[in-house]
């Protein structure tokens, strides 16, 4: 979504506690029984469920204060007195700080929640919503510590004071917490595995040790105490995201937007987590992921085999190709952990996918997200004789985004490329190339994408943000692994070749060279020598006979042989490395 400037209808609202689990807020907007929950909520007037949300560190220290009939135990509040400095990132703030979830809602909506989280009902009470709202627009830019709710309204609620932490995408960040800090109440177990399950929603990265210090921090208890809890929630939480990765994934065939026989795949053979490819530098020609070895073989996958991989942001599937290999038997990543950064090693569980960075930009897959995996029924390389020519002359594939063409280079069968993706495949302009998608592949020429066209387009994607999307938002690229916004290199085709790869802007797709195209482009250039060479042959024949011809001949065959030879060496030795 494209940043609006001083943005008044819309804001961010920043959750700490139970609201983390997004299945569980959605009650305060849908209205519905509130799941794993005793009760209803009644919902919002505006009932559209939030597009975005994003994980968020503050520098206000999580407490549990009151006591809950429907938690039985001490519920959630920002407390005002212990405010540390900003957290670094998420394993930072298991030591300080809270960690939170933004949702982007509408400025309707935020009242809604912020009336209903303090036992009101919005839809009842139109004078009271009315209040409330003008207090939310008076409250935007409220000072650190917060502005109470006017005497009288919503007088028995918990959370009546307003806070603002900040902007993001110059819309505010606001929350609401206490009126003053109130006297500590342990969490009940439910209370605590449901903000466990939220926080692995929005920081799959977290260890499970992480998770337990944090929530024991904030509880005031021990990390012993507490890893049943932690335990039970990571179990329930991959149990939850397997199912919708299957659920998702099934959509999507059903939807015709899948994998299904008439597009080349057989369909899909597993819902796996996504972890980070190791010890992969004798495979730097390929893009990778990694399975253990006895699951490769229960799902029929042969070593470095093509498979499909797929995620989805927004209700967009993106689909990549990738090359299977087992996994080396260790990754980083401790028998306790439920993300990726621990100290300890141990070897892939059957329900994790090792996936490569590239491929995890291609579809904006986290460490810690679930993917489906899909396994093909015809290969992806073409005809057997381009597939030995690309054996014999080695070939390197570049991840490209695709993006609509230009006016100029419509119904052309033209693409626009990046000069220094021509370095990487080992080609030139003017040249034809092989792009391969999860569902076809077509041969086009390829010319070079100029910085004047770059910025053309760049310019279109601010104009006409819904027509030119810009997939480094789609696919909310900060939140990898370093917080990075590099996308893949930019590919620009027309509709006609989309068509052919059966995709649409956006989707990730592999460019070769055409390993023909190059070996007969040389076999031109060597033609002429080798047809005057044969006419001098036949000429010398009826002046010297059988043994000065044959001669000639062969040593003319062993020339040929070495220029071959030569050519062969260039062609295989003409890559940039990535």
């Amino acid at each position: 979504m494209r940043a609006v400037a001083n943005d008044t209808t819309h804001v961010w609202y920043a959750c700490y506690g139970s609201n983390l689990r997004r299945d569980r807020f959605l009650a305060y907007i849908e209205g519905g029984p509130v799941p794993d929950g005793e009760g209803a909520q009644v919902g919002s007037v505006d009932p559209s469920p939030p597009r975005i949300d994003w994980p968020y560190l503050t520098g206000w220290d999580l407490q549990f204060a009151f006591h809950s009939a429907r938690w039985g135990g001490g519920v959630a509040y920002l407390a005002q007195s212990n405010r540390a400095t900003l957290p670094r990132d998420a394993r930072d703030a298991v030591k300080r700080g809270t960690m939170c979830r933004l949702y982007l809602l509408s400025h309707d909506q935020f009242v809604d929640v912020l009336i209903q989280e303090n036992d009101g009902d919005p839809k009842a009470d139109p004078g009271l919503r009315e209040t409330v709202s003008r207090f939310v627009t008076e409250s935007r830019d409220t000072p650190a510590d917060g502005r109470l709710l006017p005497d009288g309204v919503l007088a028995t609620g918990w959370y009546r004071r307003l806070v603002s932490l900040g902007h993001r995408d110059e819309k505010p960040i606001l929350t609401f917490t206490t009126e003053r800090d109130v006297d500590f109440s342990a969490p009940s177990a439910s209370y605590l595995k449901t903000i466990a399950l939220g926080l692995l929603e929005a920081y799959p990265q977290l260890t499970t040790d992480e998770l337990t210090d944090y929530l024991a921090r904030c509880a005031r208890s021990s990390p012993e105490a507490l890893d049943a809890i932690v335990t039970d929630a990571v179990r329930t939480y991959l149990e939850s995201s397997a199912r919708r990765c299957a659920h998702l994934s099934e959509s999507a065939d059903r939807g015709g937007i899948g994998y299904g026989e008439h597009d080349g795949h057989q369909g899909r053979v597993g819902c796996f987590r996504v972890l980070a490819t190791k010890l992969r530098h004798d495979t730097r020609r390929e893009y990778i992921i990694q399975l253990p070895a006895g699951r490769m073989e229960a799902l029929g996958l042969s070593k470095r085999e093509l498979v499909a991989v797929a995620a989805w942001h927004h209700g967009v599937e993106y689909r990549v190709l990738a090359t299977v290999l087992p996994s080396p038997g260790e990754v980083d990543d401790a028998t306790r952990t439920i993300g990726e950064a621990s100290s300890a090693r141990r070897a892939l569980a059957d329900h994790e996918i090792a996936l490569d960075q590239k491929l995890r930009v291609a579809i904006g897959a986290r460490i810690g997200d679930w993917v489906a995996l899909h396994k093909l029924t015809e290969r992806r390389r073409g005809s057997a004789l381009r597939w030995f020519i690309e054996g014999l002359i080695r070939t390197q594939p570049q991840m490209m985004r695709v993006h609509l063409a230009t006016f100029d280079d419509m119904e052309i069968d033209l693409a626009r490329l990046p000069r220094s993706t021509f370095d990487v495949i080992g080609s030139q302009p003017g040249s034809v190339i092989a792009v391969s998608s999860t569902r076809g592949r077509t041969h086009v020429r390829a010319a070079e994408l100029t910085e004047d066209a770059m910025q053309v387009r760049r310019d279109q994607m601010k104009k006409e943000s819904a027509r030119y999307a810009d997939a480094r938002t789609l696919l909310e690229l900060d939140r990898l692994r370093g917080g990075s916004q590099a996308d893949l290199p930019p590919i620009f085709i027309d509709y006609d070749t989309r068509q052919e790869l059966k995709i649409g802007p956006g989707q990730p797709v592999r460019a070769v060279r055409d390993a023909l195209d190059v070996l007969l482009s040389r076999v031109y250039v060597l033609a002429f020598p080798v047809l005057l060479g044969l006419i001098l042959a036949v000429l010398s024949f009826e002046h010297k006979g059988w043994t000065t011809t044959l001669v000639r001949l062969g040593a003319f065959g062993v020339m040929i042989f070495l220029t071959f030879v030569v050519v062969l060496w260039e062609l295989r030795s003409r890559f940039k490395p990535r």
